[in-house]
Formats: C-alpha cells, structure tokens, sequence
C-alpha cells in the first residue's frame, strides 16, 4: 500500500503532466516546416508523449470506480498509442536527420507492411481515442436519463 506522501506527490506529478503534455504539442504544431516536423518538432512531440503517459493515468483514475474495466483498458490502449507515436515521430526525426526523403523511407515500410501497421501506423488513431470513450460513456448516460429510463444503445461490454 502506498504512504499518502506518495500518493500526493504522483498526483502532483499527474497534475503537472496534465498540463505540459498538451501544452507541447500546442507549441509543436506552430513549427512544422513545408508540412512535415523536423528536428525540433519530432524532439517536442516525443518529450510530449513521455509527459502523456501520466496524464492519462491521471485521467483514466478518475473514471476507475464507476468504469474499471474501461479504466484499465483504456489506459494501456493509450500507452499503446503513446508508444507507437514516439516510434512514428522517431521515424521522422531520423529521416530528417539522415536527408532521407518521404518517399523513401514509405517505399521501404511498404516492404514491410504488418510491422508497419503495428508500429506506426495502425496504432496511432489508439492515443487520442483511448481517452474519448470516457466522454461517450458520458454523454450515453445523460441519455439515458433524458429519456427517462435505461434504453439500448450499441457499445462494448468493457466499457461498463
């Protein structure tokens, strides 16, 4: 069991995370050059998907009591996605570094199409999503109540 010390200083730590991973992928949206991040954008974004991994344990915690499976879940579906973006943005920070070309590095991914997908390209729709369903859980709640009643909507059993 962790000290209440502990517990106040993670959430802290939580805290500030909810704030600078946002915030640096804010400012590295304002520097991409010719419709692609070089150097000191693909740095930005992958120091921002460090700082993402405790802002969504912070965000998933606070829907554990009423969501846990969807808390549990959702989370490592994001650290999932978290991951595959540093490797995406690595991929282009090392293209950038190397004068490889777009075209070049896609040509040699295409010869690689299953670990393409699981690394980069497939997994990168996982980050942003992981957090929304918590909304749409939300907002089928207030639904149902408008409503009056329980009524049935399509949605994953892990959700609830």
């Amino acid at each position: 069991m962790r000290s209440t010390k502990s517990s106040q200083l993670e959430r802290k730590v939580e805290g500030f995370c909810l704030i600078t991973a946002p915030f640096l992928f804010t400012i590295s949206t304002f520097i991409w050059q010719n419709g692609e991040y070089g150097i000191e954008v693909a740095t930005l974004i992958i120091i921002s998907l460090f700082f993402w991994i405790p802002a969504l344990k912070c965000l998933f915690s606070l829907v554990e009591y009423k969501m846990p499976h969807y808390s549990v879940w959702g989370f490592w579906v994001g650290v999932y996605g978290c991951i595959s973006g540093v490797c995406f943005v690595f991929l282009g920070y090392l293209a950038a570094i190397f004068g490889i070309s777009h075209d070049q590095y896609l040509a040699s991914l295409a010869e690689h199409p299953v670990t393409s997908q699981i690394l980069l390209f497939g997994s990168g729709p996982l980050f942003p999503m992981s957090p929304a369903g918590s909304g749409n859980y939300s907002n089928h709640k207030k639904i149902r109540e408008s409503m009056g009643g329980p009524i049935t909507l399509p949605r994953r059993s892990f959700f609830h």
